[in-house]
This record gives C-alpha cells, sequence and structure tokens, in this order.
C-alpha cells in the first residue's frame, strides 16, 4: 500500500514515476469517481467505476485501485489468508453511513476471517485540526468530540476504531497513521488549502 504527498508532478506524471518505480503497467489500474457514498464495489477487472467509495478485489486479479483524498481517510484493508483486499474512501459522510463496516463484511462474505483482516488507517485530518457545525455532533460517538473554547472537533479515527471494535476486528489488528493532513505541510487539506490545490493518491499494488 502506498499514498503519496505532495508534489508538483500533474497526475498522469506521478503515475508515470510510480509505474516505473515498481515496474506496474497502467493496464492494471482501477479508478473510482468518489461520491462520498457507502457504496463499495467488489471489482476483477481494470478501469473506471462510477459512485462509488470503495474498492474489494483479489490479489489474484492483479489490479492497483487507487483513490483521491485531501483530509479524508484512505483505509486499507487486507486478509493475509484469502488474499482479499479492499481500499476504502471515508470521509464523514461516508463513516455515518458505515461504509468501512460495509466493505468488512463484503470481504467477510467472500470467506475472510476477521481475525486474519489487518486495517490501517492513512493520513487524514486530525481531532486537533477538524472542526465541525453544532448540526451534526448528533451522528457521531460523544468519545469522538471534543470541545475546545466553543469550537467543536471531531475525531473520524476514533469513530472508524469504535465501528470496527463493535463488530469484532482486534485492536492490534488495526494501525493507524500519526500524521495530520492538515498541519503536515507535505500534505494536501482541503480546509487548509481552501479546496484550491490537488489531492494524495492511495494505492494498493502487488509486487
Amino acid at each position: 500500500m502506498l499514498t503519496t504527498k505532495k508534489t508538483d508532478l500533474k497526475e498522469e506524471e506521478l503515475f508515470d514515476e510510480i509505474f516505473k518505480k515498481y515496474n506496474i503497467k497502467d493496464s492494471r489500474l482501477v479508478r473510482i469517481k468518489q461520491v462520498h457514498s457507502n457504496n463499495v464495489k467488489y471489482i476483477v477487472n481494470p478501469g473506471f467505476h462510477d459512485n462509488c467509495d470503495g474498492i474489494i478485489s483479489n490479489t489474484k486479479f492483479n489490479l492497483m485501485p487507487i483513490i483521491a483524498t485531501a483530509d479524508c481517510i484512505p483505509l486499507f484493508m487486507y486478509d493475509c489468508s484469502t488474499q482479499y483486499f479492499g481500499l476504502i474512501h471515508c470521509g464523514w459522510r461516508g463513516i455515518v453511513l458505515d461504509i468501512h463496516i460495509k466493505g468488512l463484511k463484503d470481504m467477510l462474505d467472500r470467506g475472510c476471517k476477521i481475525e486474519n483482516l489487518k486495517i490501517y488507517i492513512g493520513p487524514s485530518i486530525m481531532r486537533c485540526c477538524y472542526e465541525i457545525g453544532e448540526n451534526i455532533v448528533d451522528k457521531f460517538h460523544q468519545s469522538s468530540i471534543n470541545k475546545v473554547n466553543d469550537k467543536i472537533y471531531l475525531d473520524l479515527i476514533n469513530e472508524i476504531k469504535i465501528k470496527l471494535l463493535n463488530i469484532g476486528m482486534k485492536s492490534n489488528n488495526i494501525y493507524e497513521s500519526n500524521i495530520c493532513t492538515y498541519e503536515n505541510k507535505e500534505c494536501y487539506s482541503y480546509r487548509k488549502e481552501k479546496g484550491l490545490n490537488g489531492r494524495m493518491y492511495s494505492m494498493m499494488i502487488k509486487i
């Protein structure tokens, strides 16, 4: 798995650089049009897929799915036994709609066992910087909300972990980045840059 950082390269140039570095054919690419939904698709062929925020596949199909983020969470899932994997775009709307749980259950339905699943929560905006409005506070667990000087902050990572643990994931199989995209100058942040700049790309590659 790989998450890119800031670069002056255009999207096509960035991908070309990665393809050359890891000796990957661009014919393996899976791209999606992300819409902040809880739509997860099981994909066996490369190409573009509309109206989707999560990809489930198996390494036997030799695909390379890619998602774009700039504060939202890139969530990686992998089953060491069956070789099924998932790559999920988790914004707050998708998390409220349990997109990560939907993706995990899809893998379980395909024969994965929860004790074999490994999950990595990639770089995203953290509770120190993710200010939200009062209007959505009730959508989240109380432990994911932090109020400081009349401002309200949301911990999306905590929200994801609560739901994963509630369905049986073991905490030692859940890993997380300590990079906040808002604070880290090497990361794109939609909030910090007011949506004017680029995105980071997360991908899962069999090499």
